[in-house]
């Protein structure tokens, strides 16, 4: 049995990002995972703060943040599920109704992710803000702030992070304890 015939590009696909789980291990997204809620966790860092926003399940605390628009709109989510949604509003969703589309989650990452796999600065697309320090002029803050950037972490994969400080931390105490001997 001969192997079926393609038309076509074959295996050809976008990639969307990156989610380290370790120094040496990392799974790649395609564009249409991220079109999946069940896909697996993504997230950004905060506007204001570049503050990783964790989500529910990570080793770190929530915070809560607050995904604000143009024209003054605010969303705000207490508790981050990592699934693209602050206060009941998907991130995608909102950011198509900001560029003139239907409220469709897949346009906006249609749009987010047009000629540009990383999603962040996408030339032309307006996006909605996530701050952690909400003001009372929220036009004027959203205006003033540069856009969202996604979170190498993906609001979960901290751990590598804490073992390396854990590890630090075991280094200097062996040292003292060391030089104590020494002494």
């Amino acid at each position: 049995m001969s192997p079926p015939k393609h038309r076509g590009r074959v295996g050809r696909r976008k990639i969307f990002g990156i989610i380290f789980l370790s120094q040496t291990r990392f799974l790649l997204l395609s564009h249409n995972q991220l079109k999946q809620k069940d896909m697996g966790f993504f997230s950004w860092n905060t506007c204001d703060t570049g503050e990783s926003i964790a989500n529910a399940y990570s080793t770190r605390p929530t915070f809560p943040v607050h995904m604000i628009t143009p024209d003054g709109r605010v969303f705000t989510e207490e508790n981050y599920e990592g699934y693209g949604e602050f206060g009941g509003k998907d991130f995608h969703e909102l950011l198509a109704e900001l560029n003139g589309l239907e409220s469709d989650r897949d346009a906006g990452i249609d749009l987010t992710f047009k000629n540009n796999p990383s999603g962040d600065n996408t030339p032309g697309v307006i996006y909605p803000k996530l701050v952690e320090c909400l003001e009372d002029d929220v036009v004027t803050q959203y205006n003033n702030l540069p856009n969202p950037e996604s979170c190498e972490a993906q609001g979960y994969f901290y751990g590598d992070d804490e073992e390396e400080e854990e590890d630090e931390w075991e280094e200097e105490e062996w040292e003292e304890e060391e030089e104590d001997d020494e002494e």
